[in-house]
């Protein structure tokens, strides 16, 4: 297990490190807003996922308008009940292909690697031991650099204009979730 924090490890050499040595495993980063992991295999990002609100993968796809709500709620709800990986039933019951699902993941990675690096204190953790490729249906071959690049790019276009920063939740607020949770039961 290796621990530090980015402020005194710069995240992009933090990521070459891991594609120069090949490195498997977990790369997990804490911040004030939530926590980001990065899983790798053989020095290349095979998967992303967050607790911040913006960058689940649900509520990722439901920004883009990929999907209708009600479908990605039911997607949701049954990964839920059925304690199934969200990627694998969204592939299988609801029509998504393995390529459309990785171009979201990747796009989610290069998000949120630009997130990291803008934030002011990320403390991070790898674990080596984690069984990265034995949790996974679906997976990425992004290169650390590749996600670098963007997070550059991204970084260089939001400086010159100014987005508002919307939340990009599922409707899926007390009642409308227990309805849909009853519904499926």
């Amino acid at each position: 297990m290796i621990k530090g924090s980015l402020d005194r490890l710069h995240f992009g050499d933090l990521l070459q490190w891991f594609h120069m040595g090949n490195v498997s495993g977990r790369l997990t980063l804490r911040g004030s807003r939530g926590e980001r992991r990065l899983d790798f295999s053989n020095g290349k990002v095979c998967f992303v996922s967050s607790t911040v609100p913006e960058e689940r993968l649900a509520s990722w796809i439901a920004a883009r308008s990929d999907i209708e709500s009600t479908d990605l709620s039911r997607v949701l709800a049954r990964s839920m009940l059925r304690r199934e990986l969200f990627t694998d039933l969204l592939l299988a019951e609801d029509g998504w292909d393995a390529d459309r699902l990785r171009r979201s993941l990747t796009d989610l990675a290069e998000a949120a690697t630009g997130r990291v690096l803008s934030s002011p204190r990320i403390d991070f953790s790898f674990d080596p031991e984690f069984p990265v490729l034995d949790v996974l249906g679906l997976r990425l071959d992004v290169a650390p650099s590749q996600l670098l690049l963007e997070a550059a790019r991204r970084s260089d276009e939001r400086d010159r204009v100014q987005l508002p920063d919307d939340d990009h939740e599922l409707p899926l607020g007390g009642e409308a979730f227990e309805s849909l949770f009853w519904d499926l039961v």
